[in-house]
């Protein structure tokens, strides 16, 4: 397995999680498919079932939390930084 580290930034307001979710599922299907050959050997890998790994190729969100995606993107050997900022807009 080749070691494969990607840089995504990605904002997630959170008003718009359902565009985070699909934001960061298409990376974990971009990796899983650079990574295996196969859904199966990407779903023993990742300790899922197959058709988890079905649905995020074809970025389907419904079931999927952000901390199930973040937790995934780890599982891929990826660094999930997080920040937050003060939102001046706010006050």
């Amino acid at each position: 397995m080749q070691n494969l580290q990607l840089t995504y930034p990605i904002v997630i307001e959170l008003g718009d999680v359902k565009d985070t979710k699909l934001k960061l599922i298409k990376i974990v299907a971009r990796l899983i498919n650079k990574r295996y050959r196969t859904q199966k050997k990407a779903a023993t890998a990742l300790s899922i079932d197959q058709p988890k790994v079905s649905q995020i190729n074809k970025s389907k969100i419904e079931g999927f939390s952000l901390e199930y995606l973040l937790n995934l993107l780890v599982a891929l050997d990826q660094d999930v930084d997080m920040k937050i900022k003060h939102n001046s807009q706010l006050t």
